[in-house]
């Protein structure tokens, strides 16, 4: 008997999982079987440990008529099929079935043999290994697998049951019931199963089968999981002419594992010129063996066993490729013809350039080059798979940049975030684009990065709040030679205006008898296109709440508020407006009590400049006949540069040395006066060159 080939399957079938050995559960598993005239049955213990005890004390098998005539019956009938339990028949019984059955050898070696060592001198080898395993989970492992091979020997192991007492029209429940003493130290759950006569089937062909012919060889594919749960092996049968098969030598076929949903099997060939035929049968676990499949037919195909190397390479003068190749001269009468292929990456799709090159051939010349060429040299042969050469990588000289890169556009949104696009160039040996960027136009541009970009679209981030308020970007195309052209176009992106425009400053006023008359000084920022007056009443809140005017003229510094009501004491402010519709805020607040006489004098009699070029100063003085004067505010700008507050001086301080001035600068001063009451009086300016 050939043991050692079924003993390997069974320790890599039962290490698998298939079948109930792959589950620590102690329970017993039922399979049912439907013939024309009985129902067979076929159980496994769940692990070699309840294998062992139902062995010993063996099994009960119930039967439940639920079903009659389509009507379920109120009480189910009960029957027990044994008389006595259903276990292993003695040993002497095995005698004939061991002569008739390997299967049967195995499951009685593992029920009765006392080293589970099996006999025959192929054996030996794999004895030895076994013993040093487990010998239990090993007995269990093999006899469950030659139990699913053979039907008959399972049910002289007390692991089958042949029902002949059924009755077409009648479903029944059969329980295996373990015999065993109740000692509580192991509980093993009982098996079940349902089946009826009519729910009979002829078992399936199988499909799918295919086969890949290779030199003197052949292997079958066919989808193991699709019929899994009918067959669990297979045999394979083999012919000569389609018509008569005979069934290869050796055990069934079986999937090892049970991940894999397809089943392969090798077989050798005698040689390549015969056409072979094969099919296979199924065997499910009651030993019953399906009907074959269609049959499939090929030849072996003799392979090449060499593939062509790419040995030389040259460029010429007149800008030809020189390459040669080395291949086996002993397989030129398997080769087709060999065939010259390029792509413009190694591991991008090859297109053919030169075909139909003579077997015996070696070398070629070829003139139509790309700026960068990957080759492979293919041997196409008459039979089975063609072989290709590595790819080389041929790139002729190569001086002349890329062209420009036009029509660069782009954005830059509230948060900064900077897009820039540009057309794509066509050269085939483009590399890609080199972006820089500048802050000031005349600025030589500065590269974002080091690596030749890609894509014809860049992402960037800048600054939105500093006080450069345009960016500039251009770019380069570069070839795979890294020629690289000039410059394109200079982009000139604006950023989003966020800031809002510098706030004026209130410089005086007048209470006149139509109104109270506001003066201010304009916002300094060049893109203010409207100034706004603003009002409430002293007492009712902190920022101006009514809007008394929008002056569109940038020449318009003060404004009449005619709505005025006498006795009442206003604050006003002035806002700068930019055409985005950021506004300043508000500028200094200015009080003023209307009921001030008009006849009052609210303003400085005399304010003039005088310079002192030798002592490198000049003197400010004034004069007034104003009561209740708190401190006296002086503005100073250079170059009509922004009016900033110079100095607060005290009320009997009529004069002031300045000597921080620098030569050829035109210098102008603001004077006024701030009353006891908070209230500001007319200012006086006075402008002069140093």
């Amino acid at each position: 008997m050939k043991y050692k080939t079924l003993l390997i399957l069974s320790l890599l079938y039962f290490a698998t999982g298939n079948g109930a050995s792959g589950q620590d559960t102690a329970r017993i598993s039922v399979r049912s079987r439907v013939q024309k005239n009985a129902i067979l049955l076929r159980w496994a213990a769940s692990s070699p440990v309840v294998w062992r005890q139902t062995n010993r004390y063996g099994f009960n098998i119930e039967r439940y008529t639920i079903v009659r005539n389509d009507s379920i019956l109120s009480e189910s009938e009960k029957k027990i099929l044994n008389q006595n339990p259903v276990k292993a028949r003695p040993l002497h019984e095995w005698e004939t079935p061991v002569q008739n059955s390997d299967y049967a050898a195995v499951i009685a070696q593992a029920l009765y043999g006392e080293d589970f060592e099996l006999s025959g001198g192929d054996a030996q080898g794999i004895a030895r290994i076994i013993n040093l395993s487990q010998e239990l989970e090993q007995r269990f492992a093999m006899s469950l697998y030659a139990a699913d091979q053979d039907f008959e020997a399972a049910c002289m192991a007390g692991w089958g049951w042949r029902d002949n007492t059924v009755e077409q029209g009648e479903r029944y429940l059969y329980r295996i019931i373990p015999v065993m003493p109740d000692t509580g130290r192991l509980k093993i759950e009982f098996g079940a199963s349902f089946a009826a006569m009519d729910e009979y089937e002829e078992l399936p062909k199988p499909a799918g089968l295919t086969a890949v012919f290779g030199d003197k060889s052949v292997m079958l594919v066919w989808n193991y999981s699709v019929l899994g749960n009918i067959y669990n092996s297979y045999f394979v049968e083999k012919s000569a002419d389609g018509r008569n098969f005979k069934r290869i030598e050796g055990i069934p076929v079986t999937s090892l594992n049970n991940k894999e949903d397809r089943m392969y099997f090798l077989d050798s060939l005698i040689d390549n010129t015969a056409k072979h035929y094969y099919r296979i049968c199924g065997i499910t676990p009651f030993g019953e063996i399906g009907p074959p499949s269609d049959s499939i037919a090929g030849k072996g195909v003799r392979m090449l066993s060499h593939a062509p190397g790419i040995s030389k390479v040259n460029l010429n003068s007149r800008g030809e490729m020189e390459l040669e190749w080395e291949f086996d001269e002993r397989e030129n009468d398997l080769v087709k013809s060999f065939e010259l292929s390029r792509s413009d990456s190694p591991d991008k799709h090859y297109i053919t350039v030169l075909g139909n090159m003579e077997p015996a051939r070696r070398s070629l010349l070829f003139k139509e080059l790309n700026p960068a060429n990957y080759f492979i040299i293919t041997a196409v042969p008459y039979e089975g798979e063609p072989r290709k050469s590595f790819p080389v990588l041929v790139q002729p000289a190569d001086s002349i940049p890329p062209a420009i890169p036009l029509e660069l556009q782009g954005k830059i949104d509230s948060a900064g975030i900077v897009t820039v696009r540009w057309k794509k160039n066509t050269e085939a040996d483009l590399l890609g684009y080199k972006i820089y960027r500048s802050f000031l136009k005349d600025d030589e541009p500065v590269p974002l990065f080091d690596i030749a970009l890609k894509d014809t679209v860049y992402k960037d981030a800048v600054d939105i709040n500093s006080l450069n308020r345009k960016v500039y970007y251009t770019l380069s195309a570069v070839d795979l030679r890294y020629n690289q052209s000039d410059f394109s176009k200079l982009l000139e992106l604006e950023k989003p205006d966020i800031i809002p425009p510098a706030s004026p400053v209130i410089s005086g006023y007048k209470v006149r008898e139509d109104g109270i008359e506001i003066q201010w000084i304009n916002s300094s920022d060049a893109n203010v296109t409207q100034h706004r007056v603003w009002r409430h009443e002293k007492g009712t809140g902190y920022m101006p709440e009514t809007l008394l005017k929008s002056i569109d003229n940038m020449s318009v510094t003060n404004y009449v508020d005619t709505s005025a009501t006498a006795g009442v004491s206003y604050v006003y402010a002035v806002t700068a407006l930019k055409s985005n519709w950021l506004e300043s805020p508000p500028s200094n607040e200015l009080t003023v009590f209307t009921g001030f006489s008009k006849r009052q004098n609210m303003e400085l009699d005399y304010f003039n400049a005088v310079v002192d070029r030798q002592n490198k100063m000049l003197k400010l003085e004034w004069s007034d006949k104003l009561q209740d004067v708190q401190y006296y505010e002086l503005y100073k700008s250079e170059n009509g540069e922004n009016m900033s507050l110079w100095k607060a001086l005290q009320s009997d301080q009529h004069e002031i040395i300045d000597n921080n001035l620098s030569p050829n600068t035109i210098y102008q001063y603001i004077i006024r006066a701030v009353l006891k009451n908070g209230k500001n009086t007319k200012s006086k300016s006075v402008k002069i060159k140093y």
